[in-house]
C-alpha cells in the first residue's frame, strides 16, 4: 500500500511541472523533441536532491551552485547546440 501511495504522488509531482515542459520551444532553450515528463522527473529528482542536501547540513552557497549548474544539463535544440561549439 505504501508503494501505491508513493507511487501516486511521484506521478502528481511529476505530472505538474509535465505540463508547464510541454510547450519548451516556445522562447527555443529546450529542445521540442525532449521527452516533457523526463525533463520532470529530472526537475524532481535534482530539487528533491537539493532538499535532502540541505537537511545533511550542506551550506546555502553550495545548494545554489547546483541550482545555478542544473539547466546546463537540459537538452538544447539542435540549432542552439551546434553554435555552441
Amino acid at each position: 500500500m505504501i508503494q501505491v501511495r508513493a507511487r501516486l504522488r511521484t506521478a502528481a509531482l511529476v505530472a505538474d511541472p509535465a505540463l508547464a515542459l510541454l510547450n519548451p520551444p516556445r522562447h527555443g532553450d529546450i529542445d521540442p523533441d525532449a521527452d516533457p515528463r523526463a525533463l520532470a522527473r529530472l526537475e524532481l529528482a535534482v530539487l528533491r536532491g537539493i532538499e535532502a542536501l540541505g537537511k545533511a547540513g550542506q551550506r546555502e552557497a553550495s545548494l545554489r551552485s547546483i541550482a545555478d549548474i542544473a539547466p546546463a544539463v537540459l537538452p538544447r535544440p539542435p540549432s542552439a547546440a551546434d553554435g555552441a561549439r
